[in-house]
């Protein structure tokens, strides 16, 4: 991290040195003379400009951007209580006053030098020692709040308390594995095959977070809606099974904002639910926040810097074209202007500050339209149409553009699809192939990490990795000599 794309406000500065002080929010909230609320926000901004999910990363993201120095080294640490002063001799006393203070003040009354010495106390120490009573008292209070943090976590198992936590230690689930894994480039140029799923899953959820991602919940192959979450490590090529999700759930979507809200989907009897659970990478623990308006499955959701945005969905009855708004310092759920037309299934992402939802489905069949909502206005507009209608896919934006995977169609199966909002038009993006047959999914999970693109599941345990294109511009040099 070199240097931040959108600077920190004065006051998000003075938020972060409280927080780096170790203050609480209520204590930053005293100390600044704000609100506890406004603390929360301050935070969330501060947390989205780092790109970082806690305190910690926070101080640590501060400290190398040069922000702020590391505790402990701005000022040398104060002298021992029962350390005696230095004695300091009578020509360098005399020497520092005349270097400091004007011919008249030079001279000293002799039956009192101490005053003299007030000044010496400013200068630094050569060799300025650590205290180290105070580093050990630091260890030991951050040892005494971890277990007393980890004795409330496993406490809090009360329903509606802020906290859901895991039954049993989520390493007791960690599938051994033994050897390396390589990922296999397929037939297709850019498409290879990496570590497969943990199981077969197709309506499942997924989301990343840094150089991991995230499945959630879905259908098995026997055909039962499963709590399980598990997180793929992309570096290391594994899979680790974490804290299940309180609410088994299918045919949903998910979204990132310091935690991963999970709105609404099926339950185990395939009935639209309202519940809402956000789950903390950082801690390992679900809590269950607002409930929706209204129960909803196969909605769109999406998130910004704002809050969590749900667009569109199927109530149990009839298909939706409702729009929500989640605001996490609330904690409640507004209505939005709703879609132009109503659908479930749909894929979509955020470019340029704008949300697009594109495909899925509704009465008349799958959907080939295309809707962008502007958060600053709240507005709707038309966008180019699929080249043809799909429903139950993926989506992805690498590099400002959407990837469009997988789904269901008339024309669909083979192919999939790529827009540019630069130019308006979608292009085709070929499916990798198995021997003679390319490679479909339906309802797959679809999310990229930094410019790759994975789609996991669709009936089977399979994990795709997509590369697009990278297109870089480079514009020669011209000395200043040359004519």
């Amino acid at each position: 991290m070199s240097q931040l794309e959108e600077p920190l406000s004065e006051r998000e500065l003075d938020v972060l040195e409280q927080l780096m002080s170790g203050a609480s929010n209520k204590e930053i909230a005293a100390i600044l003379t704000i609100s506890p609320n406004t603390v929360k926000v301050h935070l969330r901004n501060i947390y989205s400009k780092l790109n970082v999910s806690s305190r910690t990363e926070a101080s640590m993201a501060a400290i190398e951007l040069g922000l702020f120095a590391p505790p402990g080294e701005a000022e040398p640490a104060p002298p021992e209580p029962d350390t005696e002063p230095e004695v300091t001799t009578a020509e360098e006393i005399s020497s520092e006053v005349v270097a400091a203070e004007p011919p008249t003040a030079v001279f000293a009354p002799e039956e009192k030098p101490e005053p003299m010495l007030a000044p010496m106390l400013d200068l630094e120490p050569v060799a300025p020692q650590r205290n180290w009573r105070v580093w050990i008292g630091g260890f030991v209070a951050v040892a005494l709040v971890l277990a007393l943090g980890g004795w409330w976590l496993s406490q809090a198992t009360t329903v509606g308390a802020p906290l859901v936590s895991s039954t049993t230690d989520p390493l007791d689930n960690v599938p051994p594995i033994a050897t390396p894994f390589t990922e296999t480039e397929l037939s297709e140029a850019r498409w290879y095959r990496s570590r497969a799923l943990p199981l077969s899953l197709t309506d499942l959820a997924v989301v990343s977070s840094g150089l991991n991602l995230y499945q959630i919940g879905g259908i098995t192959a026997e055909g039962e809606t499963t709590p399980q979450v598990h997180v793929y490590n992309t570096s290391l090529r594994e899979w680790q099974q974490v804290a299940d999700k309180p609410t088994p759930i299918s045919d949903t979507s998910a979204a990132v904002l310091l935690e991963i809200y999970v709105p609404g989907g099926r339950n185990s009897d395939g009935d639209p639910v309202s519940t809402v659970e956000a789950y903390s990478p950082l801690n390992n623990f679900w809590r269950q926040v607002a409930d929706l308006p209204q129960p909803l499955a196969g909605s769109l959701t999406l998130a910004n810097s704002q809050g969590i945005y749900l667009f569109g969905g199927w109530n149990g009855s009839e298909f939706v074209a409702d729009s929500y708004l989640y605001d996490p310092v609330s904690d409640s759920w507004r209505p939005l202007p709703p879609l132009r037309e109503a659908r479930a299934r749909a894929v979509g992402g955020l470019i340029d500050g704008r949300f697009y939802v594109v495909g899925g489905e509704n009465e008349t069949g799958a959907l080939a339209s295309c809707e962008v909502f502007d958060p600053a206005t709240e507005s709707w507009e038309v966008c180019p149409a699929l080249t043809a209608p799909r429903s139950g896919g993926g989506a992805a934006v690498v590099l400002n553009n959407l990837y469009v995977i997988g789904g269901t169609g008339s024309e669909t199966e083979g192919f999939s699809e790529v827009f540019s909002p630069s130019d308006q038009v979608w292009r085709i993006v070929n499916h990798p192939q198995e021997e003679t047959e390319s490679v479909g999914w339906q309802n797959p999970a679809v999310v990229s990490v930094e410019t790759r693109i994975y789609v996991l599941g669709g009936s089977s345990a399979q994990n795709f990795v997509y590369l697009p294109p990278v297109y870089q511009t480079f514009i020669p040099a011209v000395g200043g000599n040359e004519p």
